[in-house]
C-alpha cells in the first residue's frame, strides 16, 4: 500500500492523519446527535406526560372516545329529532269523492282526510258548483272533530280514525269524548224534526246527556239578522204545526201544556257570551227559533211565518229537538248561523257562506264548552 502512495508520490503519514482527523470528527458528530436526541426524547417524554404528569397520549384516547360519544349522541338527537317530526307529519290519508249537487255530475267535489300518527290532523273540503268552487277545513285532533262532520266527511275518516267510542243508532253515528275537560256525545242528526227527535231522544236514553246543544244553518226573519250572524234560541216552535181545524191556535200541539219550549237561561247566556267573544266580528241575536219540515225560499211564506210566531231565523230541526229535551227535562239550546234571507235569494247565499260559518263554528263551540 506504501509502495502505492510512494508511485503516486503522497506521503503515506499524511493519509492516516486526514483517516484519524475524519474519523474524530465522524465520533464527535455521533456524540453530538445521541445528544441531541436524547434532549429531544427527553422534550417528548414531558410533553406526552402534560403539566399534570398525565399521558397525553391518554388525554388524547380519553377525548377522541368523548369525540365518538358526541358524534352517537348527535346521531341520537338526528335520529329523534327525525322520529318527533316524523309523528307530526301526515300519515293517513283518506278520500271521498261526490257530487255537491244535483245539477253538477263527475264526482268533482270531495273530502281529504289528512292525519297523523295520532289521528290528529284536517279534513279539507271542497264543493264544486256550476259557477264556484268552495274550500274549507275543519280541524281533528285525536279522532274527534268538534264539529259536525258531513257524510262525505265521515267517509273520508272511515277507517282511518280511532274515537275515543262510537255508537250507532238510527242509522247515525254517536262519537263519545272529550272536549277539552267536558265529556261530550257529538251527532249528525240529519235533515228534518223527525231525525232531530229521534236524535235527541237516543241522546237521553243511551247517553243519559245533562244538556243538548244544537249548532246548524238557518233562514233569517229579520230584516237587521245578516247572512254570517248567528242567533241563540230563547225559546222555539214548529210553525208547520197545524190543527187549526180543531180550534187550535196554528203552532199548537194537541195534548201537549206547552208547544213553544223555553231554552235554558243559563245555556243561553253562556252561548251569547261565546258568540261575542270567539266572532266577534259577527252580529248575536237571541230570540225564537220557528221550525218546519220546509225550506223557506219563498218571501210570501217568510211574511206569514214572520207575522204568525214572530221569530228571528227558521230552520228545519230546532223545535222537535226542544221538544224532545222538554219532555225528557234535559235543558237545551239552539245556536243558528245565518245563510239566507229565506226569500227568493235562499238558493244563491248557501255556498258563499259556508267557509265562514264553519270556521266560526269551530271557535264558538270550543269558547261555549269550555264555559259550562
Amino acid at each position: 500500500m506504501s509502495g502505492i502512495f510512494e508511485n503516486l508520490g503522497i506521503d503515506s503519514g499524511i493519509i492516516i492523519i486526514i483517516l484519524l482527523i475524519l474519523t474524530i470528527f465522524l465520533l464527535v458528530r455521533n456524540i453530538s446527535m445521541n445528544m441531541r436526541l436524547s434532549r429531544l426524547e427527553r422534550k417528548y417524554k414531558t410533553f406526552m406526560k402534560g403539566s399534570d404528569a398525565q399521558s397525553l397520549e391518554k388525554v388524547f384516547v380519553r377525548k377522541f372516545a368523548q369525540i365518538d360519544k358526541l358524534y352517537d349522541a348527535k346521531e341520537e338527537h338526528d335520529l329523534l329529532f327525525i322520529k318527533k317530526n316524523l309523528d307530526k307529519m301526515f300519515n293517513k290519508y283518506g278520500v271521498e269523492k261526490y257530487d255537491a249537487f244535483d245539477d253538477v255530475g263527475g264526482k268533482l267535489s270531495f273530502a281529504l282526510a289528512l292525519l297523523d300518527k295520532e289521528n290528529t290532523g284536517l279534513i279539507l273540503n271542497a264543493v264544486h258548483s256550476r259557477d264556484n268552487c268552495f274550500l274549507y277545513m275543519k280541524e281533528i285532533v285525536k279522532g274527534e272533530s268538534y264539529v259536525m262532520l258531513s257524510q262525505e266527511e265521515v267517509e273520508a275518516l272511515r277507517g282511518k280514525l280511532t274515537y275515543v267510542k262510537t255508537t250507532s243508532r238510527a242509522s247515525m253515528d254517536f262519537y263519545a269524548g272529550k272536549m277539552g275537560n267536558k265529556e261530550v256525545v257529538i251527532v249528525r242528526s240529519g235533515i228534518g224534526k223527525v231525525n232531530a227527535g229521534i236524535c235527541t231522544q237516543i241522546l237521553a236514553d243511551l247517553f243519559q246527556v245533562d244538556a243538548v246543544i244544537n249548532t246548524g244553518i238557518a233562514g233569517s226573519l229579520k230584516a237587521e239578522i245578516n247572512i254570517g250572524d248567528i242567533v241563540v234560541s230563547t225559546d222555539a216552535i214548529q210553525h208547520d204545526m197545524d190543527a187549526t181545524g180543531f180550534g187550535y191556535e196554528p203552532g199548537v200541539i194537541p195534548r201537549m201544556p206547552v208547544s213553544c219550549f223555553e231554552a235554558d237561561k243559563r245555556l243561553v247566556k253562556a252561548a251569547e257570551d261565546a258568540c261575542k267573544e270567539a266572532v266577534p266580528e259577527v252580529g248575536v241575536f237571541a230570540g225564537r227559533i220557528v221550525s218546519g219540515d220546509q225550506f223557506i225560499s219563498d218571501r210570501q211564506v217568510k211574511n206569514r211565518i214572520t207575522a204568525q210566531f214572530g221569530g228571528m231565523c227558521t230552520e228545519m230541526e230546532g223545535a222537535a229537538i226542544a221538544q224532545a229535551a222538554y219532555l225528557n227535562s234535559i235543558p237545551f239550546v239552539i245556536i243558528r248561523a245565518i245563510s239566507d234571507k229565506a226569500d227568493d235569494s235562499a238558493t244563491v247565499d248557501y255556498p258563499t257562506f259556508e267557509r265562514q260559518a264553519i270556521a266560526h263554528s269551530v271557535a264558538l263551540v270550543e269558547n261555549f264548552v269550555a264555559r259550562l
